[in-house]
């Protein structure tokens, strides 16, 4: 039986139904879980496998978000023991004074937060490094609205809230499609290829593991992924690359060696085409 999360224990009485939860990089998973309250999930750092009750598991890791509705049960755990680092804001929308009638035209918006059914429901958003700054200074001033109680916060932290819907329900694409005759296959071969980066993968061969002619292939990950198989696993690479450079005992040449970049000077012109920062200047966060 899932553990079930009620909101009673994370929002104060008297207060806006909302409170924002971080877990640690040190948090490495999270155990099957439903609660009686939305979650937005963004995954700031790490790679995990996620559950979520209707979908099939996939592969998740930083720029990923996840609206979560009330009742569905989902968890996760980090790869390779990894751990992973989460941002997640919870809130009662049923207790808050909002009219989403506007936003039911808005693309997205009834993947990500309508009441649909859970058959097909796929409520996922991929954010690059731009969009997911944005995504978490907005979270930080729920966050900071919701610690000082000034005068007026119930007022913007709704606001906050809103604007962060429209702005994921504007950015939202599909990741996969679980009605596709292709998903299965494509969630095996996603895993495969975050398993072997550092392997020389080619699109032939891609093909051969999915049992895929190479233009059905190249068609559903275009369809799934608006990118060719090739450029999502380039995208796991600098996103793995990413992860390995909070490590100061790695060089960037290691770092591109261990993803499967022979040649750093490649590496580094793909890094800054993923992340608009080569690696040096990526690496000054750290």
């Amino acid at each position: 039986m899932p553990e079930v999360l009620k909101a009673k224990d994370f929002f104060d009485q008297g207060v806006v139904p909302m409170c924002v939860f971080r877990m640690s990089a040190f948090h490495r998973s999270r155990e099957e879980h439903t609660h009686d309250f939305y979650e937005l999930m963004f995954i700031v750092k790490g790679v995990a496998r996620h559950y979520l009750e209707g979908v099939d598991m996939e592969v998740i890791g930083t720029g990923d978000a996840y609206v979560i509705h009330p009742g569905r049960c989902h968890s996760y755990e980090s790869l390779e023991g990894q751990p992973i680092e989460l941002v997640n804001v919870l809130f009662q929308l049923d207790r808050m004074k909002m009219d989403f009638r506007d936003l039911e035209g808005l693309p997205g918006f009834q993947t990500l937060f309508g009441k649909n059914d859970w058959n097909g429901n796929f409520p996922h958003v991929r954010l690059d490094a731009k969009d997911l700054a944005h995504a978490l200074s907005v979270v930080a001033d729920i966050e900071l609205e919701m610690e000082e109680l000034a005068p007026g916060y119930e007022f913007l932290v709704e606001t906050k809230l809103r604007e962060l819907i429209v702005f994921l329900s504007r950015k939202y694409s599909h990741v996969l499609e679980p009605k596709g005759s292709h998903f299965l296959k494509l969630s095996e071969l996603v895993v495969y290829m975050e398993q072997n980066l550092k392997e020389n993968l080619r699109f032939e061969q891609l093909a051969e593991l999915a049992n895929m002619s190479p233009t059905s292939l190249r068609r559903a990950f275009q369809h799934s992924f608006s990118c060719s198989p090739m450029g999502y696993l380039q995208k796991l690479r600098i996103q793995k690359a990413m992860l390995l450079m909070a490590d100061p005992d790695r060089s960037i040449t290691e770092i591109a060696h261990s993803v499967g970049y022979n040649d750093s000077s490649y590496f580094a012109r793909v890094f800054k085409q993923e992340t608009s920062q080569t690696p040096k200047m990526y690496r000054t966060r750290y």
